[in-house]
């Protein structure tokens, strides 16, 4: 028998800073630009520092028709993005013919622009919050997925959604012993309400396991618990990594600490998925394309795919600099 014991306040973590995938190399050798803070009107209103900042970066683009060809582009290319982003919430394309960033500038950076076209225009264009699929290619900024963060902990913050849990090996002496305190437990009027709670806290039905409040009693499940025990409890930052990227690989994933490996009504989901992570959120617009299209026959070519570029991402991290870009071959897909 396997007794957990979850913990509901461990493992926090602040985010501090960020995956090098997500910074350009300047961002960790130069200052940044210095902010003025908003006006008054401007705290009290947010959609008048949004149009604000749009109006200004308009402004900046017609006035740098004046600049270098080269100069001039890119001016125009950031106060397009500037005015995509706080107005409308997208984002242009990474490749953007010439011929579409005229369409987008005549639109967007005119002095007198017309809302209507505007909003028409914008619609056409990538969301900055999120990675969308559309069958054929993922685009989208993901600005709202922090997963990448890493915490205080050198972790991705993701991780310290999972309660953490200890699981505890029993003798079979002591094994017996907790099964009869938990059928005592179980027979008690408070226990209904507690497993009811625990229910709800992990979306699984695991209140039938409680041998007290906080005790999970089950049977053994083998070498994932062996696996947990050593990469989890007694491992290291890397080996917490390994973990979760090969339970992210079992096809069924039907395994927590808190319930063993048993059917998918009690086994609490997975509240973080490494392979999403690691292609800041590929995995799940896929996963999402497929579930909104039943009939398409989409192939989510990111499932699992964290157990697979662990091994190289290991072997690359230690010489390579802050700022850098990680590659991974493609034949791995």
């Amino acid at each position: 028998m396997h007794l957990a014991v979850p913990s509901l306040f461990g493992g926090l973590a602040l985010p501090v800073f960020l995956l090098s995938s997500l910074l350009p190399a300047s961002a960790t050798t130069q200052p940044s630009a210095i902010a003025l803070p908003p006006t008054e009107e401007e705290s009290q209103n947010p959609k008048t520092l949004s149009e604000n900042l749009a109006s200004t970066a308009a402004a900046l683009a017609r006035a740098a028709n004046s600049l270098p060809s080269e100069s001039a582009a890119k001016v125009r290319r950031a106060a397009l993005s500037i005015i995509l982003l706080e107005k409308f919430g997208r984002i242009p394309p990474q490749s953007l013919p010439a011929q579409r960033f005229e369409q987008l500038a005549a639109a967007f950076l005119a002095e007198n622009p017309d809302p209507r076209e505007q909003q028409l225009l914008a619609a056409t264009l990538p969301p900055a919050d999120t990675i969308v699929f559309n069958g054929s290619e993922l685009s989208g900024g993901n600005l709202r997925n922090i997963d990448t963060l890493i915490g205080l902990s050198g972790r991705p913050i993701a991780l310290d959604r999972e309660l953490p849990a200890t699981i505890v090996p029993l003798e079979p002496a002591a094994g017996a012993a907790l099964q009869a305190a938990r059928s005592e437990f179980q027979s008690t009027p408070e226990a209904a309400e507690t497993a009811s709670l625990y229910d709800r806290i992990h979306q699984a039905s695991v209140g039938q396991n409680l041998a007290a409040d906080g005790l999970f009693l089950r049977p053994y499940s083998g070498r994932v618990d062996d696996l947990y025990h050593h990469l989890v409890q007694k491992g290291t930052r890397s080996g917490l990594l390994d973990y979760y990227a090969i339970l992210d690989s079992l096809p069924a994933r039907q395994y927590s600490p808190i319930s063993g490996t048993t059917n998918r009504a009690s086994v609490p989901a997975p509240r973080i998925n490494l392979s999403d992570i690691l292609t800041e959120g590929s995995v799940r617009a896929v996963r999402n394309y497929r579930r909104e299209n039943p009939r398409a026959n989409a192939r989510n070519p990111f499932q699992g795919i964290a157990v697979k570029i662990l091994p190289q991402l290991s072997a690359q991290l230690p010489n390579t600099p802050p700022g850098s870009k990680l590659m991974i071959d493609g034949n791995i897909l």
